[in-house]
């Protein structure tokens, strides 16, 4: 009843292609026929050849990550270089391919000073600077810097001499810490002035008069001339713009300009007769207006 003829039959061959190391630590496998029923490998097509050993004995590539510079932290500790690390091997390289490997980081440039607070050594005075010095919590080292000078203690301003009317004065003031003086001029105070008096009433037709006022701190006094008078007023006057002024009283004659100024220039003999004829005209004039 037993069939079997005891011959196996052909494999069922499938092409597996190569396959590179995954990373840095893997490798990869070689190409290979593999059966589907089996499982055998085989190095030709036809399976003939059986092969165990797939393994191609090549590493695969780094796995490359950029690792930026990195300074010191203090000045007891050097800083990194920029470079390229392997996150697979750890390996550090120069370059992002991963082709030149490096094991020294170090850039050799140490970090700041971590400084303390700063303290008073020298007190500053008005007339000299201070000095204040701190030190490096790590390292212990020191540096100092100048302090700027404090204000002078002044007193209160002093007269020394009495500002007047036209000249200034003086004054001066000390430093109650360093005897320091400093002086400063105090302006002239200008005359204070009364207000103007009339010395002469009020002005008349032909003449305004003169006013003075007086200062009252030095008593200097000065006078000054009033604008000219209010001139005439008629109140009844001719065709010609003569009469007596209600004011004064004074006859106004049209002619006298004329005839003073036509006498001017005469010899005495026509300076008389023009005089005379200006009388005349007065004359009549005051028959006429009384």
């Amino acid at each position: 009843t037993d069939l079997n003829d005891g011959v196996y039959g052909s494999h069922s061959l499938t092409p597996v292609a190569a396959v590179a190391g995954a990373d840095c630590e893997h490798t990869g496998t070689i190409a290979h026929y593999r059966c589907t029923v089996c499982g055998k490998t085989f190095s030709d097509a036809e399976g003939e050849n059986e092969i165990t050993e797939l393994d191609d004995g090549v590493l695969g590539s780094h796995v490359i990550e950029a690792v930026a510079a990195v300074a010191g932290i203090d000045c007891e500790h050097t800083g990194t270089i920029a470079h390229y690390r392997c996150t697979v091997c750890g390996k550090t390289f120069s370059d992002a391919a991963g082709a030149t490997e490096i094991t020294e980081l170090d850039d050799g440039v140490v970090g700041p000073h971590i400084w303390g607070e700063w303290n008073e050594t020298v007190s500053a005075t008005c007339t000299e600077q201070g000095e204040e010095r701190r030190s490096c919590t790590i390292c212990g080292a020191e540096e100092q810097r100048p302090t700027d000078k404090i204000p002078h203690s002044w007193s209160e301003w002093t007269e020394v001499t009495a500002a007047t009317c036209t000249e200034g004065g003086s004054e001066t003031r000390r430093c109650s810490s360093c005897g320091a003086v400093e002086n400063r001029d105090i302006a002239a105070l200008g005359h204070d002035w009364t207000e103007w008096i009339n010395e002469n009433g009020a002005a008349t037709c032909t003449s305004g008069g003169t006013e003075h006022r007086e200062c009252r701190r030095c008593s200097i006094s000065e006078t000054r001339e009033l604008a000219g008078g209010t001139g005439h007023e008629i109140e009844h006057p001719n065709l010609n713009g003569e009469g007596y002024c209600v004011h004064c009283g004074q006859f106004i004659c049209h002619f006298c300009a004329e005839y003073e100024k036509i006498a001017a220039g005469s010899n005495g003999i026509a300076k008389v007769i023009y005089k005379l004829v200006h009388l005349i005209i007065h004359f009549i004039a005051w028959h006429k207006f009384s």
